[in-house]
């Protein structure tokens, strides 16, 4: 089996049962690699580019341009879980919003706020 397919499969293994990354199971994949792998550092090499990729692909956000009822966040937050279960959500103010809200969720982005109205308008 190539080490780039072996590395993957250890990955996989990393994931919990919501499909994010899960702390105590990636520290037992680094174990295994550290006894285990003929080529240590390429296999952590790989294993961690996997690791970043995917936690790149978990990071979220809410924007909004003011503090928002807290039934609407909860509203929003679902929206975000609905694209990613394992999604990591942070939350900010941003004002330069003007109005509305701003959703990011890996490399997807939902924005219907004021500013990107007036941008269509430019």
């Amino acid at each position: 089996m190539k080490l780039e397919t072996e590395i993957e499969e250890l990955f996989r293994l990393s994931l919990g049962e919501n499909g994010g990354l899960d702390e105590n199971r990636a520290r037992k994949v680094c174990e295994f690699i550290e006894k285990c792998s003929d080529k240590p550092v390429e296999a952590y090499k790989a294993y961690l580019k996997l690791v970043k990729d995917k936690a790149e692909k978990d990071k979220a956000s809410i924007e909004s341009a003011a503090p928002l009822p807290e039934d609407s966040m909860q509203e929003l937050k679902k929206i975000v879980l609905s694209m990613n279960p394992s999604a990591s959500i942070s939350v900010k103010i941003n004002p330069d919003l003007i109005a509305g809200v701003k959703l990011s969720v890996g490399d997807e982005i939902v924005e219907n706020s004021a500013r990107a109205a007036l941008e269509k308008l430019k």
